[in-house]
């Protein structure tokens, strides 16, 4: 059974500070309560994906994204706590 690391496909071992915030990032999203236990990490994931896809890999994007769009695409995922 893959990580979560490799499921999200974060490489850890590169050491690249993109990588490093992605896995941060993922931290984040996994490590705080939300909704039912059973769909937590599928929710975690998808919100993940979300802000990955949305180009949020590094401090400066989310920053630049600004309030209004990370919650818009942590509503997205049914990412709420």
């Amino acid at each position: 059974m893959p990580s979560v690391v490799a499921k999200l496909g974060i490489d850890l071992s590169s050491r690249k500070d993109g990588e490093l915030f992605k896995w941060f990032l993922a931290c984040l999203l996994f490590g705080k309560p939300i909704q039912g236990k059973p769909i937590q990490q599928e929710i975690a994931e998808r919100a993940y994906t979300r802000l990955v896809s949305a180009g949020l890999r590094n401090p400066d994007a989310v920053l630049g994204a600004g309030w209004d769009k990370l919650v818009a695409l942590l509503d997205e995922a049914h990412y709420v706590r």
